[in-house]
């Protein structure tokens, strides 16, 4: 069961991160945008709308499996219990075989 609890502590850890950055990510990307234009620096904010939209696709892509592998791993857990509750369902038979026939 130690398993289980540490891989939801490190899950917990990792959307916690993941929450970090969609709230500042984002916001750090428009200001800058924002800044640029201000300034008039049409150059840089040329190579920067480049690099904020490939920097999103690539943290969109890499989300995207990391979501993908903690759903295969509750599925995995969640398949885990169900054979040790099968296995105990059929302790319980024979246990409850042996005191009747006592």
């Amino acid at each position: 069961m130690g398993g289980f609890l540490e891989e939801v502590k490190k899950t917990n850890k990792d959307v916690r991160w993941w929450t970090y950055a969609a709230w500042t990510l984002p916001l750090a990307a428009v200001s800058i945008l924002v800044f640029l234009n201000i300034f008039g620096w049409t150059n840089l904010y040329d190579k920067a709308i480049v690099i904020v939209a490939v920097t999103f696709f690539s943290i969109s892509v890499f989300w995207w499996w990391w979501a993908l592998h903690r759903i295969y791993e509750v599925i995995r857990q969640l398949n885990k219990t169900d054979q040790k509750l099968d296995d105990i369902k059929e302790e319980f038979v024979k246990t409850r075989k042996v005191l009747r026939d006592l």
